[in-house]
């Protein structure tokens, strides 16, 4: 048991059964840390979570697929390595980062979407028929 006049808290007071503790930000929650800042802020276990993060998966397969198909017809059609990785890590990088861009914009459209009908709902008139008969 602790002392109430003791403003030190004893090991019986302290909650040992947590097994997630927050995980400090190198910033401010409001300041834009620009670039840098995210690129230092970056961990090992960012990497290891990338499969959860929305669209992320999606996006890394689109640009996959597609940078393996433009760097096998450039090596086809031109015949040089070189050229043709280059291409396929264009291609990688464009298409990931469209495809993330049109999945995270679809998906603020829906969240707006699924937002607005329960306001919206609430703000219309009850109508006459929508009342149950008591006998």
């Amino acid at each position: 048991m602790s002392n109430p006049t003791s403003s030190t808290p004893t090991p019986a007071d302290i909650n040992t059964t947590s097994t997630s503790a927050p995980t400090p930000t190198p910033y401010p929650a409001d300041a834009n840390p620009g670039i840098w800042g995210v690129l230092k802020g970056l961990t090992t276990d960012d990497f290891k979570n990338i499969g959860q993060v929305p669209c992320a998966r999606n996006s890394f397969l689109y640009g996959i697929g597609s940078g393996v198909g433009a760097g096998a017809l450039r090596f086809a059609f031109k015949g040089h390595v070189l050229s043709a990785s280059n291409w396929a890590v264009a291609t990688f990088c464009l298409v990931s980062a469209g495809s993330w861009e049109v999945c995270r914009y679809q998906m603020k459209k829906h969240h707006s979407r699924v937002h607005t009908v329960p306001r919206v709902a609430m703000a219309l008139p009850e109508e006459k028929g929508d009342e149950v008969k008591k006998e």
